[in-house]
């Protein structure tokens, strides 16, 4: 009686297959905790901004920089929901590495992110739901990756080289989104502290600003030297 449900266990190789259910609702959680953060971080800021007037000349970060780091996650995110959705043993395994090498940096993060709430240097008004958001990504993430290497073990290759190749490409992208941020935010501190043009001229220079006097006072000057030299002749 066991023998259908037996046999739809096993790969053609012997290898157990790993239920799909728990990974996608584990997917779902940390796609919901990652946005939920994200958009309470961005109305903190804009609240903070909102109430110190006097800090609204420092840098903010473009609203295209947030969509291009999305999009750095979102594109692997996608992808190995795709893969995993397939019926294709190996694409599963693709799918399972891109997903090991996004939540395994994923995890990092949020415990950046997890160290950051109680290293604030600015009260945060939604502490608890950044808590909140923080522990379920933690939670989701880490079930993520340990039932990707259980799918991967059925093509080891394909999931190291995806692995792999997620990994270096969400690197290099943030660290050129970074290096990129950062310029912004040097240029816009340049231009926040430079001088006006009048102190930046020397002070032996001339004063245009001052008139000019009128020839007929260098005539006069000429006319009574030279009668005071006839005089004295």
């Amino acid at each position: 009686m066991m023998t259908g449900l037996d046999s739809s266990s096993w790969d053609s190789e012997g290898n157990l297959l790993v239920p799909l259910h728990g990974i996608r609702i584990a997917l779902g959680l940390s796609l919901l905790a990652a946005s939920v953060f994200c958009v309470l971080t961005y109305l903190g800021e804009r609240r903070w901004h909102d109430q110190n007037p006097g800090d609204s000349g420092s840098f903010v970060t473009p609203p295209w920089i947030w969509g291009l780091r999305l999009t750095l996650v979102l594109v692997p995110f996608v992808l190995s929901v795709l893969l995993i959705s397939t019926r294709s043993e190996h694409s599963k395994a693709a799918g399972a590495g891109v997903a090991f090498a996004l939540f395994s940096l994923g995890l990092l993060l949020g415990i950046a992110g997890l160290l950051g709430l109680f290293l604030a240097f600015f009260p945060d008004p939604y502490t608890l739901p950044d808590l909140v958001a923080i522990l379920t990504f933690l939670a989701s993430s880490l079930w993520i990756v340990v039932s990707a290497i259980r799918i991967g073990k059925v093509s080891f290759g394909l999931f190291f080289l995806a692995l792999v190749t997620t990994a270096v490409c969400l690197i290099w992208g943030n660290h050129v989104l970074d290096d990129k941020e950062y310029k912004l935010g040097r240029q816009h501190e340049e231009q926040k502290g430079k001088p006006p043009l009048s102190l930046l001229l020397p002070s032996n220079a001339p004063n245009t600003s001052l008139p000019r006097k009128p020839k007929s006072l260098g005539v006069e000057a000429k006319s009574i030297s030279l009668t005071e030299g006839l005089r004295s002749q």
